[in-house]
């Protein structure tokens, strides 16, 4: 999901990886295929967050 949000904002171009393993590579590779994450998943991120701050 990390690399999908990444990809959903065009502030980011850059996302630095660190890969001890060709299945996690392919892992990566799989959900950057799917394309970037929608715009529910994307809508659900603040209450998310504010669940984690405890708010």
């Amino acid at each position: 999901a990390a690399l999908r949000f990444a990809l959903a904002s065009d502030a980011v171009s850059t996302v630095l990886l660190g890969y001890s393993s060709l299945e996690q590579l392919e892992y990566a590779a799989a959900c950057v295929a799917r394309g970037p994450l929608g715009a529910p998943a994307l809508a659900r991120l603040p209450a998310l967050w504010n669940q984690l701050e405890g708010r």
